[in-house]
């Protein structure tokens, strides 16, 4: 659902964004070559997960890294070559804490005023 997610950023291709580390994203990538689902250069997949502080080193966050071979250094892929696409814009979940806690408040009452003591 939208109203779970922030806006739609266009990423400008230079490297992670601080403001993704330890957050929950969506993100549209761009691919280099074909992939094992039947995309080719060009289509892009939309990919969401938590980005942890090795995302930092994901080249697919640069532009300059786009359509090189790089090898999977961690996850199910490890050793597995890739060519790098590019990571075209995202979105950062928005904390379920803040859901929450609207929805603990919608009902409450609002607050009475106090009296002044003379």
């Amino acid at each position: 659902m939208d109203y779970d997610w922030g806006s739609w950023i266009e990423h400008d291709g230079l490297g992670c964004p601080d403001a993704v580390i330890g957050k929950y994203i969506q993100a549209v990538l761009m691919l280099s070559s074909d992939d094992e689902d039947g995309g080719g250069p060009c289509f892009t997949r939309d990919v969401e997960g938590f980005c942890d502080a090795s995302e930092r080193d994901n080249p697919n966050w640069s532009k300059c890294f786009f359509g090189q071979v790089f090898t999977y250094t961690s996850g199910p892929n490890v050793g597995r070559d890739f060519k790098v696409g590019l990571v075209l814009s995202y979105r950062i979940r928005k904390p379920r804490v803040a859901e929450w806690l609207n929805e603990m408040t919608e009902d409450l009452p609002a607050p009475e005023r106090e009296e002044e003591l003379v």
